[in-house]
Order: C-alpha cells, then structure tokens, then sequence
C-alpha cells in the first residue's frame, strides 16, 4: 500500500510534504542472497529531527518496515527499537519475487499534546499541538520501496539431490565424490537407523540429515578447496555445487578462502537454525 499526504490529519515527515521545515527521514534498503531459497532484507534508517528521534529514545515511537508481497498474501510489520537499522530473513516459501516495502517512524504507545519544534509555522502557526496520537499512528514515512529479485527454478538441482548415502562394510563414515553424485557410506548399523527414520517425522528427519548429509557437505567443501584434489569438474554433482555457490554469490574457485563448515550450512538453508531438537532422541529413545 502507497502512503499518500492525504491520509493524515495531523503533520507527518516526509519529503513530498511541507509538514515539516529543517527535517528528513530516509531509509537505504538493500537485498542479499542468504541461501538459495532466502534473501535478506536490510533497512538502514537516517531521521533528522530531534524531537522524533527524543520520543524513539524513550520508546515511545520506534521505527517500522512493513513487507508485502505482491503476488503472495505476505504482509508483515518488523519495527527496532534503539537501532538505526533492521535486518529480515525473507524465504521463498514466504514471499513471491516483488516487494513492496514502507519503512516509517510509528508512536509506540498513546501521547497526548504532541508537539514539535520542527513543524511549519507557515501550516500550522507558532506552538501547534496535536491533542492525541494514538499508539500505531505514522509519524514519519519514506516513499514506498519496490523490489523484484527472483529465486531459482525449484526445478534446479539442489544440495540434497547431489547427496546418496548408502551402506559400507566398514566400521567408520567416509565420502566418495569420484562419480556423479556425492556418495555418503555409513556401517550398516548406522544406515540402518537412518534408513529406518529417513521417512518418520520431519523433525528427526531434519535431524538425521543435519547428523549425516552436513559434515559430508562440508567435507567436500574442504577436499575441492585443495590445489590438488583431482576432483571432476564436469561430474554432475561438481556442474550442480558450482550453480549452487554461483546463486550465493561465491566462486568454487574460491573456496580455499571460505569456511567449509558455514558454507555447507548457507547451502542446506541453515538447518542447525530450527532444527536440531534433542528431545526427539529423547521419545525414541522412551519407544525403543
């Protein structure tokens, strides 16, 4: 939604109206490719007017961004308190690929007789009080931010399709990468388990996957990272990591100065964030 001057019947900063003299509010809004399915959205606020910027510093107003997709039904407000600058974790489950981002100054609570040093006498004469701005009234606003970005074909191959684990004779987990796809060996009895739950609830699942499928990402990730690993470019696991590195901005050639561990996790969307929840080895554990 666009906010317009009309929609105000007391005075509002911004720069399309004369409400104020000697006063600005601006906000710098930037996107980052987080992982292959989420982007971070980051607002950098920038107010010149020292009676706002007093009620934020006594939380009484605070600023505001509020997301909406305009393909999808998203919409959500994120505010800050005693910060010039928000950052928020937007996934494709969430958003579709254009925005429409209002960033503003909002009273955080109900204040009687506001005033401010800064409004236009030319407008409002010497000394003009509002009687009463109610908690969530805009005090502030910049124009509306639009922003188009787009995520990957869901289609394209993603970390988990280049991954098999199977079974081994031996008593210790390795990785073999010398064919087309990144082959993880666990003993029998250890595949056993996770074939066993790879299909039970999501949340183990989730957990099976982050105790098995991430150090084997993230030994890859150190073997290529070598000036002499030997590795096949052109296998199709190989083709699939480069375009998997290329959508979060690293170059595989340039592994050698990443952290394996934290780039296997940006690849597998963060799974140690939410996911990892000791109780579920707890109810197995009771079932059992």
């Amino acid at each position: 939604m666009k906010l317009r001057a009309d929609m105000f019947p007391y005075p509002v900063l911004n720069d399309d109206m004369d409400d104020y003299i000697n006063s600005s509010f601006e906000t710098e809004i930037s996107t980052k490719k987080k992982t292959v399915s989420s982007i971070e959205l980051r607002v950098k606020f920038n107010l010149n007017n020292s009676g706002l910027a007093q009620l934020i510093s006594e939380n009484k107003a605070k600023f505001t961004v509020h997301v909406e997709g305009v393909a999808s039904s998203f919409r959500k407000f994120y505010s800050v308190n005693n910060s010039d600058d928000i950052s928020i974790e937007l996934t494709a489950n969430e958003i579709s690929e254009r925005l429409e981002v209002n960033t503003m100054i909002v009273a955080n609570e109900d204040i009687n007789n506001y005033t401010n040093n800064n409004f236009n006498e030319d407008y409002y004469g010497n000394g003009f009080v509002v009687k009463k701005i109610n908690r969530g009234d805009i005090l502030a606003f910049d124009s509306m931010a639009n922003i188009s970005f787009s995520f990957e074909n869901k289609e394209k191959p993603n970390a988990r399709s280049m991954i098999r684990v199977a079974r081994t004779s031996e008593n210790w987990m390795s990785v073999d990468y010398q064919g087309s796809v990144i082959v993880i060996n666990l003993p029998k009895k250890a595949y056993d388990t996770y074939y066993r739950y790879s299909t039970s609830k999501q949340d183990l699942q989730d957990v099976l996957f982050i105790a098995v499928v991430l150090p084997g990402l993230t030994y890859v990730l150190e073997r290529i990272s070598e000036e002499n690993s030997g590795y096949d470019r052109d296998a199709e696991w190989a083709i699939a990591l480069t375009d998997l590195l290329n959508r979060i901005g690293i170059d595989i050639n340039d592994m050698k100065n990443r952290n394996a561990l934290e780039v296997a996790q940006q690849l597998l969307d963060y799974p140690m964030k939410d996911k990892l929840r000791i109780e579920l080895w707890e109810e197995e554990t009771d079932e059992d």
